[in-house]
């Protein structure tokens, strides 16, 4: 089974670095992994998302609030998300 790598939006005020820019997802793509990312993750960095390849886009299906942030979008609910389990893995 190939890993999968998951890639969400970031979304600290001031924030312009991406967790993966295209050149990385090409290296991981050749190595078998499967990628996945938010739509628009690397747009802070520059990167548009047709520079990426290999790389499965998500949409946005939230927007950040306040409430979202501070109590229920902790980084492993954003993962399941984006890599759409059904249930938080602990």
């Amino acid at each position: 089974m190939p890993l999968t790598l998951a890639v969400a939006r970031e979304s600290a005020e001031g924030e312009s670095r991406t967790a993966l820019s295209p050149e990385t997802a090409k290296k991981f793509a050749a190595l078998g992994a499967r990628l996945r990312m938010e739509q628009s993750s690397g747009i802070q960095s520059h990167f548009l998302d047709s520079d990426y390849t290999d790389v499965d886009f998500m949409p946005v299906r939230w927007k950040p609030t306040l409430r979202l942030i501070s109590f229920s979008a902790s980084p492993r609910r954003v993962l399941a998300r984006l890599l759409r389990c059904p249930k938080v893995p602990s």
